[in-house]
């Protein structure tokens, strides 16, 4: 069991994370040690006994007070065991009213921030680590905004985040999403005895645009002498051409990408990232496989759970089919992949962590595989220009797919790998095989999905979840091996 001392608790809502962060790396560069990560709890203990023996083990409790803070049960409990402590450290990040905040917790005094930009000294900021380092019996002698600071993440990044989630604060999100939902453009759906029909809009199949393109090939081979350049055509067609594994019943199997053999360099390679994506290093991928050329899917997957018994995984209302499935845990994607293995004798698996970048950088050294800047409309997330920002997931195959072909390795959902997380790449494998142990407390996903701000979808970002928790964030692909 954990029982370091950690000089900071910090307290804050699920949906500020991305402004959480930003805190952590301030006080971390500070030399502070920080408990923030309400995930990692151990095998036979409740969420309330972490919470707290983690809260006695810190000797400050600093809380993020925000529009959405001031609405959660938990930072309301360890706003409170923090002014019982005495350690109560508030901080004001949205323009709440004394009104606003818990009964009882307005009379302390926060050290207020609302009007902050990201970016420019400030002097409450200076006010609120004396505070800290006074209550530590230390000695505060640099400024909080010192430009040496390592901070991880853009002051910009944090001013439009700011200033976005401030508008945003105050909505009712349950209400949005019923009045802002709309019907999926892929689409149309009927009910016919309850059974749920799908009525494509038409066009063209996939696999009658390959077929075409195969046989004009063909065609060119016979009447003329470019073979070697037909031959190379070809190989570039089978790399990028989905590839299908039928099941047993018949049903359509999840659609397969081969990917190329290669090496790449993995982890923060711009430096606006965070320690956990150092070092940058080499990996190289020995050899070709297959991986999910989109997110497994509600279609897919409750093929799966109506087969095994299983009960089926929420969809929050958003709709199935061609959504990417939500509300599954690491060892659901595992016993997925099992299950189709069985049903098609090709051995499906979750991809690891350096071939699951591998193919999301797709041969690109930018901060998106499209470029540095996340543009309109490239994903979905909270920022990215699409209509689903911060509502819900997107129809796989809702944006353009990137160069090896695989659809939404940025955004729409987190996605889980096979590794066990570890804070850092020092001992990370630079052959792309998975990193694991006998016992992982905590699973590896990557991706970021249609709740978090562009910064968390880049393809280097890297974040952890509990194997056996489900959330309305992460869902998953599947990797294939190549015989």
């Amino acid at each position: 069991m954990d029982t370091r001392q950690y000089d900071i608790f910090l307290s804050y809502s699920r949906r500020d994370i991305d402004r959480a962060r930003w805190f952590i790396n301030l006080f971390e560069g500070k030399g502070l040690s920080v408990f923030w990560d309400l995930t990692s709890i151990p095998p036979g203990i409740t969420f309330h006994q972490f919470i707290r023996q983690s809260l006695d083990r810190s000797c400050c409790v600093v809380v993020l007070w925000t529009e959405a803070s001031v609405k959660s049960e938990w930072v309301d409990i360890e706003a409170r065991e923090g002014k019982k402590r005495g350690v109560l450290i508030p901080v004001l990040l949205d323009a709440l009213k004394e009104e606003q905040l818990p009964f009882g917790l307005h009379i302390i005094n926060a050290t207020a921030l609302h009007d902050w930009d990201g970016k420019s000294p400030h002097r409450n900021l200076d006010l609120l680590l004396r505070t800290i380092y006074g209550r530590l019996g230390k000695e505060n002698l640099e400024s909080a905004t010192d430009p040496s600071t390592n901070l991880g993440r853009p002051p910009s990044q944090a001013e439009e985040e700011q200033r976005r989630r401030t508008e945003e604060r105050g909505k009712d999100r349950e209400a949005r999403e019923r009045a802002e939902k709309e019907p999926e453009e892929s689409a149309q759906v009927k009910r016919a005895g309850g059974v749920e029909q799908r009525t494509e809009p038409a066009r063209v199949p996939e696999s009658t645009r390959r077929a075409s393109w195969i046989r004009l090939i063909a065609m060119a081979v016979l009447h003329a002498s470019w073979i070697p350049v037909i031959a190379m055509t070809v190989i570039v067609l089978v790399l990028v051409a989905g590839v299908v594994f039928w099941l047993k019943d018949g049903d359509e199997g999840t659609e397969m990408v081969v990917v190329p053999a290669g090496t790449f360099q993995m982890g923060d390679i711009q430096g606006v990232g965070t320690e956990d994506e150092k070092p940058v290093h080499q990996v190289r991928i020995p050899k070709p496989f297959a991986i999910g050329k989109y997110e497994v899917t509600f279609e897919e997957y409750d093929r799966f759970a109506k087969a095994t018994g299983r009960e089926l995984p929420s969809d929050e209302g958003w709709g199935r089919g061609r959504r990417p499935v939500i509300n599954v845990s690491w060892v659901d994607a595992v016993s997925y992949a099992e299950w189709l293995s069985g049903q098609t004798a090709k051995r499906y698996r979750l991809p690891s962590e350096a071939e699951w970048e591998y193919v999301a950088r797709a041969g690109t050294a930018t901060v998106y595989w499209w470029g540095d800047d996340i543009g309109t409309n490239r994903a979905n997330c909270d920022g990215c220009g699409s209509r689903w920002d911060n509502k819900q997931t997107a129809p796989v195959a809702s944006f353009e797919a990137n160069g090896f072909g695989l659809f939404d390795t940025a955004g729409n959902v987190h996605e889980w790998v096979q590794d066990c997380w570890y804070a850092n790449y020092e001992k990370t494998p630079d052959n792309g095989a998975a990193r694991e142990e006998a016992y992982c407390a905590q699973r590896v996903i990557r991706g970021g999905s249609w709740y978090v701000v562009p910064w968390f979808v880049r393809s280097a970002h890297r974040d952890k979840f509990i194997p056996e928790s489900r959330d309305n964030i992460i869902g998953f692909r599947l990797a294939q091996d190549i015989e």
